[in-house]
């Protein structure tokens, strides 16, 4: 089976690295930010259920220009905590929600984390690290199989999966090894 890579625990113990292929959109959580998509064609504006009427405001705003400055203008307006980002498939205007405001203890660092963590799923970096142990087979005719056997799994990573270190601690964080 192919994998990204592999790490070396020990001469019997290793961790493969795979794409998260399932990883869940972090965006379908209660985390406290919202997004909107400001797009040229077609005009519209999906609302999610239960959002604050900002997505109404900011539908509003859309009815009438596209132009990003407007919608910066507006967030300003309303003393929101706000990015504007383009990903090349769009211009969006994150914000942190009014009501997570107050729980959070930065808000400028937690919108940035947020943005950076969901980037980070869209571009598919959200990895499976497995722990895999080298066994030895043997059969009655006193011949030997070295093989990998899986041990145990964590999906949903979000590490810098070319540093070792990072693996290795992420492992150990988990309790895979010692």
């Amino acid at each position: 089976m192919e994998y990204i890579r592999t790490v070396k625990v020990d001469e019997k113990k290793r961790i493969v690295i795979d794409h998260d292929q399932d990883a869940e959109n972090p965006r379908t959580e209660q985390w406290g930010v919202s997004v909107f998509q400001i797009a040229e064609s077609p005009k519209y504006i999906d609302i999610p259920e239960g959002k604050n009427s900002l997505f109404l405001e900011f539908g509003e705003i859309l009815e009438k220009t596209d132009d990003v400055s407007a919608f910066e203008q507006f967030c300003e307006r309303k003393g929101l905590t706000y990015r504007t980002t383009n990903t090349g498939k769009g211009i969006y205007i994150w914000y942190v929600e009014p009501e997570a405001i107050e729980t959070v203890k930065d808000p400028e660092e937690f919108l940035d984390g947020c943005i950076n963590w969901y980037e980070e799923w869209a571009d598919g970096n959200v990895y499976i690290l497995t722990l895999q142990t080298l066994v030895t087979w043997h059969n009655d005719k006193g011949g030997t199989k070295e093989d990998w056997e899986d041990v145990d799994s964590i999906a949903g990573v979000y590490i810098d999966i070319y540093n070792d270190d990072e693996v290795i601690k992420t492992a150990k964080d988990q309790g895979f090894i010692d």
